[in-house]
């Protein structure tokens, strides 16, 4: 695997970003966006990596760090099996079934659409932008460092095709574990409910406290988000001694999380459709911090 990163930090963050221009990177997969695939964080006072993988070795599918994924390719429906569609942040896929659509990487990368990198002040700029006939895209993705301890992360995406297009993002956020696990509480906006109440998770006054139980392969679990509330949502690991909080300026419509013996996971998700030449734009304000 390729070592090169991107870096950026400040006086108390660095971040590890996945260079696109070594395109034999294992991460470089049908999955996950390439543009701006953070790989690491590092609280730089204390020397501590906040990001992990959530299963060891390394595998593309699994991904690490802080990946994203437009899961909700553009154009897959309009094929049929052996033809080309459109996955944001990737590039051109081959459809490799009948069925719908999956992440699990039966679906070849035919064409990596390539990423052009920026430099900004206090960050990274990424781009990428891809049309085929009548459908396509151009995406934009920055990272920038913020003061203290927190960074930015925003996001825009114009149609650059004929013809409309619907597409879902969400982001992991591979958060490392450490300890008995008892220590780990959860925070989201007030009208944020659990879709199905988890026995692993007790909620008392708004806060949420894993009881320590994960099992072989870990749990997933999903709240539902009404409209129109604010975007936020913060982890506490008392054992590790750190919080991550993300405040989002977009209204997303679900959040789950996914948690096992190495890593506990925020992942908002954001579904969008686009008429040509429209465009979206969203960010969050995340903020790690040594307790």
């Amino acid at each position: 695997m390729s070592t090169g990163m991107l870096t950026i930090k400040n006086k108390e963050l660095q971040i590890d970003i996945v260079n696109p221009a070594n395109l034999d990177d294992k991460h470089f997969f049908s999955r996950y966006s390439y543009c701006g695939y953070i790989k690491q964080i590092s609280h730089l006072a204390t020397g501590r990596q906040v990001l992990d993988m959530p299963f060891t070795p390394f595998a593309q599918y699994h991904g690490e760090g802080f990946p994203e994924e437009f899961e909700m390719p553009i154009n897959y429906d309009s094929v049929k099996k052996g033809g080309d569609f459109i996955k944001i942040g990737v590039g051109i896929l081959k459809r490799g079934s009948h069925g719908r659509y999956s992440n699990e990487g039966n679906h070849p990368v035919q064409y990596m659409a390539p990423v052009s990198v920026k430099e900004l002040p206090n960050g990274l700029l990424f781009s990428q932008g891809i049309t085929v006939g009548d459908y396509g895209y151009f995406y934009e993705k920055k990272v920038r460092m913020e003061k203290g301890s927190s960074f930015s992360i925003s996001h825009s995406i114009k149609n650059s095709g004929r013809a409309t297009w619907k597409s879902l993002w969400y982001s992991h956020a591979f958060l490392v574990l450490g300890g008995h696990k008892k220590g780990l509480k959860f925070f989201n906006t007030p009208n944020c409910h659990e879709t199905k109440r988890n026995r692993n998770l007790v909620e008392t006054n708004g806060a949420y406290q894993w009881n320590g139980i994960f099992g072989k392969t870990g749990f997933c679990v999903n709240f539902s988000v009404k409209p129109g509330l604010p975007n936020y949502h913060k982890v506490i690991d008392a054992d590790n001694k750190f919080s991550f909080e993300a405040h989002g300026d977009y209204k997303y419509q679900e959040l789950q999380l996914y948690v096992n013996k190495r890593i506990f996971s925020p992942e908002p998700k954001l579904t969008f459709e686009l008429k040509p030449d429209a465009s979206i734009n969203w960010s969050t304000l995340y903020s790690i911090k040594r307790l």
